[in-house]
């Protein structure tokens, strides 16, 4: 009997078969065994079977009886003859199938499974279950059918909708309960666990956003929007390495572009950065005839090839991409990134267009602004430089300084990483040189004085 069965009232398809009288003695049998009064329940339904040896019913519920009981082989014999008497039963078949996976026995569970589905495509259980034991097999592909499959059946679709109305309209408490919801009738499901975790993470607890998505994807592994998320939650608690563990994972399920280019971001995060430039690669190959998406790969290649000193191959990358993407002012802010490239007066005029467009991205036109002032600074054309400096920091996105906040968030920095903390974070090593830490001055000239020292 599938699992969860014995937490409520028996089936449509069973009660179709049954009289009020057997209803509601199966129903005691039921209770018995969730109950964990297997002998009793065990006996009643030998009675059932002595008379009706292939009662579909009592096959099902013995071998459930069994299994609770711990006597894996009987309740095999139990499954099995289910499925011998009546070989086009989805639900003999499932019943099977989910014992075989509980007992280790993937590929039994899959030959199972499958059958079930033949008979019965729309058999949503069973669309859940080979997406887990596909992803075991490594079968990647058979997994994430399984996905999508699964996700257009979805019982719960209009309770999805409702979930989506209430976030929507600020119904937050609303949306919450709707997402336990699911999740307590459906271990894990995918889209009550991804409301959960936006919720989560919207109020700050990305430990707990963590928890809810790790124990999704054990239900569900094959997922691409959970682990999407994991790993995007994994970043912003600074577990770089565990972020790339899920990206790398991430790949091996779904080679799309966008997953390769997170990749390649997460690599960056980590300093590996020849690994950076091969996923950005990767990505590259895999976009067809998306001229914009493929200048956002550019920008990443380009940053991973100035860091490996591939300067020549850097500056093409920066070039190819403020090509393919016209309001990208990120391309042209990594050429001013190399401090001495030469810009010449059609460069000025074209960062100039991006930052007076007002349709292009803020962000964007921010970073064209600094590559301007840096352009102007570079040919000594200081007031024109600073004017452009000055363009720059008011288009900074959501950009809130305040001076004395800052001042004490850099004397915090100091008092956290004084000598005594420093002795306590490794051993000294005799004939090594001594590292120098910069402290106290965050993005405010330490490459520079790193680079006097």
């Amino acid at each position: 009997m599938r699992e969860g069965s014995l937490n409520r009232p028996l089936s449509v398809w069973v009660r179709k078969k049954l009289t009020e009288e057997n209803n509601q003695r199966y129903q005691t049998i039921a209770d018995q065994i969730k109950q964990g009064n297997t002998d009793d329940a065990i006996i009643s339904l030998k009675e059932i079977l002595s008379s009706n040896p292939d009662d579909l019913v009592a096959l099902s519920m013995s071998g459930s009886a069994y299994m609770r009981a711990g006597d894996e082989a009987e309740a095999f014999n139990c499954f099995e003859a289910a499925v011998k008497a009546d070989p086009d039963s989805f639900s003999a078949h499932g019943d099977l199938a989910f014992a075989a996976m509980k007992c280790g026995q993937s590929d039994r569970a899959l030959i199972h499974f499958e059958k079930a589905l033949e008979i019965k495509p729309d058999y949503y259980p069973a669309w859940n279950f080979i997406e887990a034991l596909y992803f075991q097999k490594r079968d990647y592909a058979a997994a994430v059918n399984a996905v999508e499959k699964s996700e257009s059946l979805d019982p719960m679709d209009e309770e999805y909708k409702e979930m989506q109305n209430a976030l929507k309209n600020g119904y937050l408490e609303n949306a919450e309960k709707m997402a336990r919801s699911m999740i307590a009738r459906h271990p894990g499901h995918p889209r009550g666990s991804f409301m959960l975790a936006h919720l989560a993470s919207r109020a700050g607890a990305h430990e707990e956003c963590t928890k809810i998505l790790r124990y999704a994807l054990q239900h569900h592994p094959a997922n691409a929007m959970l682990r999407k998320t994991l790993i995007q939650n994994l970043e912003r608690l600074g577990e770089f390495i565990l972020a790339v563990d899920e990206a790398e994972g991430l790949v091996k399920l779904d080679s799309d572009y966008r997953n390769w280019v997170l990749l390649s971001k997460v690599y960056g995060h980590i300093g590996s950065y020849e690994k950076q430039l091969s996923a950005a690669e990767e990505a590259a190959k895999k976009i067809e005839n998306n001229t914009k998406e493929l200048g956002k790969v550019d920008l990443l290649r380009g940053h991973a090839l100035k860091i490996l000193g591939r300067r020549s191959e850097s500056e093409q990358a920066y070039h190819d991409c403020i090509i393919r993407t016209p309001g990208n002012g990120a391309g042209w802010w990594g050429l001013a990134d190399f401090k001495d490239y030469t810009f010449n007066q059609n460069d000025k005029l074209s960062m100039q267009k991006i930052i007076e467009n007002k349709s292009h991205n803020p962000s964007q036109r921010c970073q064209a602004a600094f590559a301007l002032a840096k352009a102007f600074e570079s040919d000594n054309e200081f007031n024109e430089s600073f004017s452009w400096y000055k363009k720059a920091n008011n288009l900074r996105p959501n950009l809130n300084f305040n001076q004395k906040d800052h001042k004490k968030f850099c004397e915090r920095i100091i008092d956290g990483f004084d000598s005594d903390t420093l002795k306590n974070q490794a051993e000294k090593q005799d004939n090594m040189p001594t590292p120098i830490f910069i402290i106290g001055m965050p993005r405010s000239g330490s490459t520079l004085i790193e680079q006097i020292l």
